[in-house]
């Protein structure tokens, strides 16, 4: 449930940063977006786990090697 709870966090949390934005700027029209809307929004979500992957997943599947490893105190 944890690691659920941590993938909607992250997902939603871009989405919202990268998409809210976009939105925002183009309804009070300081600048224009040659996308869609659809185009907006699977771009966001595309983001956000793509940002999940890197900050979880990633570090998880990558182990170091003995030698980068600090000594123990």
């Amino acid at each position: 449930m944890a690691k659920l709870r941590a993938f909607l966090l992250i997902v939603v949390g871009v989405f919202v940063a990268s998409a809210g934005p976009i939105f925002i700027s183009n309804g009070l029209n300081i600048f224009t977006f040659s996308m869609s809307t659809w185009q907006i929004i699977i771009s966001a979500g595309v983001f956000g786990v793509v940002t999940y992957v890197m900050a979880v997943v990633v570090p998880l599947t990558i182990k170091p090697s003995a030698g980068l490893r600090l000594p123990e105190a």
